[in-house]
């Protein structure tokens, strides 16, 4: 008898889901990184500052919070005063805002510039923060599930699903409407872009919610007894944070998690996920063994017959630095495996360069003890490149053309070197809660961490950059201090801590903004658009980590390098784009 046949554990779920964000909810509108500068910034007479924060707040409100909970859900409708507070804080809001952009006087340009700026926070909020619980679902979700917690994953699971459709689509749905009747055609299309990979989000969740439901029955697995919103949790107060219960619930003060080793939980879910009737269990036991690296398992689960285990499995192997799980993808007899390698191994034309992550891996994968797999490799190499070389001729070629390797090199003032895929360290929100290893906290400020090397642009047109950065505390050069409200001893707003040089030319921070975007302790800085051409260009990061955080407000150093264009919507610079070599050839 399986053990999912014996009695389940029935959790009053909708109950806790309303309670706990309805309360998270409350607190962010009060204490939000939004209200509160927008209140302090009016005080002070600044009030086209105030009129930017009030814009935003009104936006966070209607368009996430609002939508988000108080949408005649039954799991989560918020009822009662908070009702009465999602009448009463638009109305609040927009009063406000008329109020101050009345007293700005804002020309043209300035209302413009605003207006894309909250533009911008609403594209990286509605990514981000999900719902209110301010370590973001789709986030503790995966957390939680590697510690064998899930009970708290399926909660997320779900939440993450209700969010992607009460807010997330309908945002880029809004977003593509406004910028099609703006005539902004290319733009409006990467918004279609993010509805359709928001659809597929929010039905992966869904699934996998029901993988984790019934992996919560599972007498090894399923997290504390308690459902989520017990008694160490208040939903009648409006103060509480979520994430702080959820803190409690997965890691104890020393920031160890009380949860099952991940090992352990390696070895239950092959034991009994893997081999289980029920698809979503199985899907369940392949995201998660893939978050925790086991190849091996992902290597026999895209044998499953079920479609969406072996392509759940192909998928995760596709995004793995593996040759051999590449080739697994390649020669497994479903089409959704061969597919998920496809754009891998096709054909580069003239950007070998372009392939610098897979490339590397093959000619690594080359010397593979197993004969299958440095055959595949080598194919592959062919297929990709269109050259027919000797197997030891491949190191030779790609050495001349400047022995590229993924990622950008880092140098760090105590002189260790390094190398990082993407420059995406800390958390923008900076909830307090990390699940990234950050490099960038083992140096002493003051530092300065460089990188150097190339980005490949994929194809001619415009193109945008932007650094979500914090390395100055509240002592620093530059930075604004106003009077605190509602507890907070005062709010900081960071001074440029990255620079970006593309080509020999700066483009961050922008030249003529003082102070750009602050929110939540950091600051959004953004290139103006540049007409890019298809191929390498030389980019050089530079970051200053002047002062170490002194308390929550100060939060830890943060750099996340993004970029959009008229072919995508913004995004953090994905891995396969960042090249470093050894020399330019000529």
């Amino acid at each position: 008898m399986s053990w999912f046949s014996h009695r389940s554990i029935r959790l009053p779920l909708a109950a806790a889901v309303g309670c706990l964000l309805a309360a998270s909810a409350a607190r962010a509108d009060r204490a939000s990184e939004n209200m509160d500068p927008a209140y302090m910034f009016e005080k002070a007479g600044k009030f086209d500052l105030a009129a930017m924060y009030y814009h935003r707040a009104l936006r966070g409100v209607v368009e996430n919070y609002v939508a988000f909970h108080f949408n005649r859900d039954p799991a989560n409708y918020a009822t009662g005063k908070y009702a009465t507070e999602y009448v009463q804080l638009p109305k609040e809001f927009e009063e406000r805002y008329k109020s101050c952009l009345a007293q700005a006087k804002l020309a043209p340009e300035q209302l413009k510039r605003m207006e894309f700026l909250n533009y911008l926070w609403m594209c990286e909020f509605t990514d981000e923060d999900f719902g209110g619980v301010r370590t973001e679902l789709a986030v503790i979700a995966p957390v939680a599930e590697r510690y064998g917690d899930f009970r708290l994953g399926e909660f997320c699971r779900r939440g993450e699903a209700r969010y992607y459709r009460a807010v997330a689509i309908p945002f880029h749905e809004k977003c593509a409407k406004e910028l099609d009747a703006a005539g902004q055609k290319a733009l409006a299309a990467t918004h279609r872009m993010a509805v359709k990979a928001y659809a597929e989000r929010a039905r992966r969740a869904d699934l996998m919610a029901l993988g984790d439901k019934a992996l919560m029955a599972h007498p090894s697995l399923g997290g504390p007894g308690r459902y989520i919103g017990d008694g160490r949790y208040y939903p009648d107060k409006v103060n509480p944070v979520a994430f702080q219960y959820i803190r409690q619930r997965l890691f104890d003060k020393e920031n160890h998690a009380k949860g099952m080793p991940p090992d352990m939980v390696a070895r239950i879910l092959k034991a009994d996920a893997l081999v289980h009737g029920d698809e979503h269990v199985r899907l369940a036991a392949v995201a998660t063994l893939a978050q925790l690296g086991d190849t091996d398992a992902l290597l026999d689960a895209i044998g499953d017959s079920s479609p969406l285990v072996h392509q759940a499995a192909a998928e995760a192997l596709s995004a793995a630095w593996w040759a051999n799980g590449w080739g697994a993808c390649h020669h497994s007899k479903h089409p959704a495996a061969k597919a998920a390698v496809a754009d891998l191994l096709a054909h580069t034309a003239d950007e070998p360069l372009s392939r610098t992550w897979v490339i590397t891996e093959l000619i690594r994968g080359l010397g593979s003890a197993s004969a299958k797999t440095a055959a595949f490799c080598h194919d592959a190499l062919q297929t990709i490149t269109g050259k027919k070389l000797a197997k030891d001729e491949w190191a030779t070629w790609w050495k001349g053309l400047g022995n590229a390797r993924p990622g950008l090199t880092r140098k760090a003032p105590d002189g260790t070197p390094g190398t990082d895929l993407t420059l995406d360290f800390g958390a923008w929100w900076q909830s307090g809660y990390q699940t990234t290893p950050n490099p960038l906290v083992k140096y002493e400020p003051p530092a300065a961490i460089e990188w150097d090397g190339h980005i490949f642009i994929p194809r001619d047109g415009e193109y945008r950059f932007y650094a979500r950065n914090c390395g100055e505390g509240k002592t620093g050069k530059n930075s604004v201090v106003t009077p605190g409200r509602i507890g907070f001893p005062g709010l900081y707003l960071s001074a440029p801590s990255a620079t970006v040089v593309l080509d020999g030319k700066p483009i961050l921070p922008h030249p003529t903004d003082a102070v750009q975007d602050p929110c939540g302790g950091t600051r959004l800085d953004l290139s103006e658009p540049l007409r890019l051409t298809k191929g390498l260009h030389r980019i050089q990061v530079k970051f200053d980590y002047r002062s170490r955080p002194t308390g929550f407000w100060d939060p830890q150093p943060c750099l996340r390098l993004y970029w959009s264009s008229d072919h995508f919507p913004r995004q953090v610079i994905p891995a396969q784009h960042l090249i470093s070599k050894d020399a330019i050839p000529q």
